[in-house]
């Protein structure tokens, strides 16, 4: 919207429910406990040990947090880059191409060839980066590619490696066969921004597939778990009425899964 509002209100994508599904009973809890209260109690001795866990809690939060959007910066750089390698290589490969009038239909053949294996792979990279289980992604049709190379190409999980191997192969040949009209080392640059283009979605795939670590994640979801009762009770004796013991927790048991929710 015009004033940046609008996205408050947007379900997709968004932490903020996620949270608010442990933030509201936890606000109903803290609304029992001040009303159920007989007597005030003395948070003196406590105060410097909540104070001390919500800040090491804090501070996890933080470093899980930079450490998540630092590799959601690198994952998305890596794979525009692996598109933008094969689209430089695909583009030259194309203006490679002999002008000969009786090596037209090979030329033509060749270019549609090209231009779905490369459509192929940037989809596929797509997908394996984003684990789509659906094809939203979409991408030219399979012509020059016959049925059972099709197939194989579905039933295995390394269809990027397979795509490079195919291209590489279809410019071998076609250079050749004369359709490429264009010296050895020169026709070698196209490869490397494949290669190159492929480095960069393996590094995107790397980041992908290596998870938070194992320990951390446990010792945050305890801490998180503990977060959440002992600020029900602190607030719930701090607070001068419910309505405030109330909010107060919603918000802040929210907040904190919500970041809890974004670095996961």
């Amino acid at each position: 919207g015009r004033w940046g509002l609008a996205l408050l209100f947007r379900l997709r994508g968004s932490v903020f429910w996620k949270g608010a599904v442990w933030g509201l009973p936890c606000a109903i809890l803290a609304w029992l406990l001040f009303e159920g209260q007989v007597y005030k109690i003395d948070l003196g001795p406590i105060t410097f040990t909540w104070a001390s866990y919500t800040g090491l809690l804090s501070f996890l939060m933080i470093f899980r947090n930079n450490l998540a959007y630092s590799n959601f910066q690198n994952g998305a750089y890596s794979i525009q880059r692996s598109q933008q390698e094969w689209l430089i290589a695909a583009s030259k490969l194309f203006s490679f191409c002999s002008a000969l009038e009786e090596k037209r239909q090979d030329v033509d053949r060749f270019r549609e060839l090209l231009a779905t294996l490369v459509s192929w792979l940037s989809c596929s990279a797509l997908h394996e980066v984003r684990d789509l289980t659906d094809n939203r992604l979409q991408m030219l049709c399979t012509a020059g590619i016959d049925a059972s190379s099709a197939k194989h190409l579905q039933s295995t999980a390394d269809r990027c490696e397979i795509l490079l191997q195919w291209i590489q192969r279809l410019v071998v040949e076609s250079a050749a066969g004369g359709v490429l009209d264009v010296q050895p080392t020169i026709l070698a640059q196209p490869l490397q921004h494949f290669s190159a283009g492929m480095v960069s979605f393996t590094q995107a795939r790397t980041i992908k597939d290596i998870q938070f670590p194992f320990p951390y994640e446990q010792l945050i979801t305890a801490l998180m778990l503990g977060f959440s009762g002992s600020t029900v009770i602190v607030v719930s004796v701090v607070a001068k009425s419910p309505y405030m013991a109330a909010m107060t927790t919603f918000f802040l048991v929210t907040a904190y899964w919500a970041l809890h929710y974004i670095a996961a």
